[in-house]
């Protein structure tokens, strides 16, 4: 006959807390790199300027309007190691998130940041510009994000 064996493990306040804690953290962290992949995955590259300005911000939210700007720079980088850099910069900085941080952003603070997520009137040749929405199509990936990080998260512990 099988015998049945009930283990009681009982946790303090503390032990479950910082349980609950590690796990909103690492959790957080993961839905934050979804985000962060989504943003550069949607985002054009010319001289790299506007990819190089996307940063993550952690408990405080920066106001004001972009200086990084692309004149003069060279056009036509090659793409991926211009993203590779911008991703490896968003990384460390969501690193320093902690169970502490109240709010995380991701911003662009490139001068032209709005052209690229709004796009503007036909330019003087009448050609039509067509805007990226970088931020828009990351926000309607939302759901698919946070699913895919729990999947990974949950891989992860």
């Amino acid at each position: 006959m099988i015998q049945f064996k009930l283990i009681d493990q009982r946790f303090t306040q503390a032990q479950l807390l910082n349980f609950f804690n590690e796990n909103v953290e690492g959790l957080t962290k993961e839905v934050l790199r979804g985000m962060v992949d989504a943003v550069l995955q949607h985002s054009p590259v010319d001289t790299g300027t506007y990819v190089r300005s996307h940063e993550v911000t952690l408990d405080a939210r920066k106001g004001g309007y972009g200086t990084e700007s692309s004149h003069m720079k060279p056009r036509h980088v090659p793409r991926e190691p211009v993203i590779e850099e911008a991703r490896s910069n968003m990384y460390s900085t969501i690193e320093g998130l902690t169970a502490n941080t109240k709010e995380a952003s991701i911003r662009n603070v490139s001068a032209h940041a709005n052209f690229v997520e709004y796009g503007r009137a036909p330019f003087k040749s009448g050609k039509e510009y067509t805007f990226h929405a970088p931020y828009s199509k990351a926000r309607a990936e939302t759901n698919n994000i946070i699913a895919e990080a729990r999947v990974r998260f949950e891989g992860i512990r």
